[in-house]
């Protein structure tokens, strides 16, 4: 038997490498594929929302009712000393306080309103030491929102 030259079995070598590279990247594409799919379709969604809430997941929210709501805020500015000139409800899931230096508070009503009552003590309390006032303070967010 007649041996084949050098180059034709380096070239067959090479071209069989080629192939058995390109089957086993092809195998591991469709695999991977396969595999994504399963994993979409099983796998249930979570969404998040850019707005954080205080509810607990899987509980329903209620929306609070107006008139006991607002004594509650009420209530609350009472009992830490905040004087006030109005409240009121925005909407359904906000409620805006007008202090009586003309100053805009606005609460979420899904929230805690002892702590974010707390929380405007604390930032009116700083604020005042500094010798500076807001316009507006949102506290419906995790970190409050201060405009001056």
């Amino acid at each position: 038997m007649k041996k084949k030259p050098v180059k034709n079995r380096k070239r067959e070598l090479k071209s069989k490498r080629l192939f058995y590279a390109s089957l086993i990247f092809g195998l591991l594409l469709v695999i991977g594929s396969v595999g994504f799919v399963l994993f979409r379709f099983f796998t249930p969604a979570t969404y998040i929302s850019p707005v954080t809430m205080t509810a607990k997941p899987g509980k329903i929210q209620t929306i609070p009712q107006s008139d006991v709501f607002v004594q509650d805020v009420r209530k609350a500015l009472a009992q830490a000393n905040i004087s006030y000139t109005n409240v009121q409800l925005s909407d359904t899931m906000t409620c805006q306080i007008t202090l009586s230096d003309n100053e805009e508070v606005i609460l979420s009503t899904q929230k805690d309103i002892s702590v974010q009552i707390a929380s405007l003590q604390l930032i009116s309390s700083r604020l005042t030491m500094e010798g500076k006032r807001f316009t507006r303070l949102d506290l419906r967010y995790d970190k409050p929102v201060l405009s001056e």
